[in-house]
């Protein structure tokens, strides 16, 4: 998606009181120049999804903004390239 934050504030739109949001996602921040060069450039040609570079942090900020209580967060490997985020309306 091009703009994480709206999609999230929608979930949480969506979601009844007490309801669960569960996420993971790859957050690129961390990952190669390269990687990181090519994947904006590849989503504006059409040529793979779009992809927002963010990385946990900012992960758990956009969810905190739109409302939700953070219940878990965490990096999936060694890298924390990979999060992993459980987090309530």
């Amino acid at each position: 998606m091009a703009d994480i934050q709206p999609t999230i504030a929608l979930c949480h739109e969506l979601l009844k009181p007490g309801g669960v949001f569960i996420f993971s996602t790859s957050c690129i921040a961390r990952a190669s120049m390269f990687l990181k060069w090519l994947l904006p450039i590849g989503g504006k040609l059409g040529l793979i999804p779009q992809a927002q570079i963010f990385d946990n942090d900012y992960l758990n900020g956009a969810m905190a903004c739109a409302g939700f209580e953070i219940a878990m967060s965490e990096s999936l490997n060694k890298t924390g390239r990979t999060g992993f985020l459980f987090a309530k309306k």
